[in-house]
């Protein structure tokens, strides 16, 4: 719970026990009533409700959330909304994405496998980012080059859970997309930047 981390020191504290070869890399809050919806480089999702994590010291490394074939790793995890538009973005590390309709990954119990939320273009492929996204989102991909772009969500199709996706960014030979950020509310952004700006001036 929050209350374990009312007193946060200078150099912090504890938040999960972990194994030598293992990473923390998402921090969500969340309450009882919530749903989350975590995804895997092999490109499968599992979507349980948070009441099925039961409550544990901050050292504890916690339990199975879900199940992982050999190989595989954890990419991405959500609450998810209880707005009934939102999606599921999914982006492959060779540059295809899609949105897809957030009722179509039934609730599932923890530890399971999960449901496949992609299929590949080639074998090689895995996914870099599963997050949930609303039609007046932007993302920003950035590629192992360095390159970055921004798009709107709303050009992103929405296709099924075994469909591969549409290209949503160009590559170059051997570069791959490694970051995906989501922009929530991007015209709220720019009238804030270019408040801040004539302030400036």
């Amino acid at each position: 719970t929050l209350d374990n981390f009312k007193n946060i020191r200078k150099n912090g504290i504890i938040a999960i026990g972990l194994d030598e070869d293992d990473d923390l890399n998402w921090v969500k809050q969340a309450d009882e009533k919530d749903e989350l919806i975590i995804g895997t480089a092999h490109g499968m999702a599992i979507r349980f409700g948070v009441s099925d994590l039961r409550p544990l010291g901050r050292t504890a490394r916690g339990v199975t959330s879900m199940k992982l074939r050999k190989g595989d790793t954890l990419i991405g995890c959500d609450i998810v909304p209880t707005d009934k538009d939102a999606d599921l973005l999914v982006i492959t590390t060779d540059g295809f994405g899609k949105r897809t309709k957030i009722s179509e990954f039934r609730p599932q119990n923890r530890g399971g496998m999960g449901l496949i939320c992609t299929k590949f273009k080639n074998e090689l492929s895995r996914l870099t980012a599963l997050t949930i996204i609303n039609e007046t989102d932007e993302i920003m991909l950035v590629t192992a080059n360095g390159v970055v772009s921004r798009q709107k969500a709303a050009n992103i199709s929405r296709q099924g859970r075994p469909a591969t996706g549409v290209r949503v960014q160009n590559l170059v030979d051997g570069d791959t997309i490694v970051v995906v950020n989501k922009i929530i509310d991007p015209e709220e952004q720019e009238t804030a930047t270019s408040s801040e700006t004539q302030v400036a001036e």
